[in-house]
């Protein structure tokens, strides 16, 4: 495994900050993306 591959997997698992902004951002884009289905406007929301 390459070594820069292993060291964000690291700070991804230690960093419980960077997860819960990285699950808000990822929950957040299928949210308004089921929501463009929709409605053609472009949502634009800030966690």
């Amino acid at each position: 495994m390459p070594i820069n591959i292993y060291f964000y997997f690291i700070i991804f698992f230690e960093n419980n900050t960077l997860r819960i902004i990285l699950y808000c951002q990822l929950f957040w884009l299928i949210f308004s993306l089921s929501l463009n289905k929709h409605k053609n406007a472009c949502i634009n929301i800030d966690c």
